[in-house]
């Protein structure tokens, strides 16, 4: 296996510094935080997957490249830019489909009560049908 040459690994280095501070300013979190750590809190894992998505498309940068800047697989840098590319997409319909479930005329509570109309949301949320 060929090791890359030490221009292509300084440009990514600088290309990857310049993605990490856009995503320190935007997201408001130090990239001591999420850069590299595994940390599953969900505001560090969206920091990464922004990351991921940026080196993927700004730069030419493989997808083993980016797995080896954060310390993980290129499985995970695939994963996480088809998650970001989707939620992208999505995140108006997401947003619509909250707006209308509070304030559509049914409402729903959460509750514990075993015979009652329920349902588990995306996040794992129990709601109940209110009569």
């Amino acid at each position: 296996m060929r090791l890359p040459s030490k221009s292509y690994t300084s440009q990514l280095l600088k290309q990857s510094d310049e993605i990490t501070k856009c995503v320190e300013e935007a997201t408001g979190i130090n990239k001591f935080h999420w850069f590299g750590k595994r940390n599953r809190q969900r505001e560090y894992v969206i920091c990464r997957m922004i990351y991921s998505k940026m080196m993927r498309d700004k730069t030419c940068a493989t997808l083993t490249d980016i797995a080896c800047l954060l310390d993980r697989d290129h499985a995970t840098i695939i994963h996480a830019v088809k998650c970001t590319e989707l939620w992208a997409d999505l995140q108006d319909i997401y947003r619509e489909e909250y707006d209308l479930l509070t304030k559509s005329e049914m409402n729903y509570k959460a509750s514990s009560q075993p015979d009652a109309e329920t349902f588990v949301d995306m996040m794992g949320n129990k709601w109940i049908k209110q009569k």
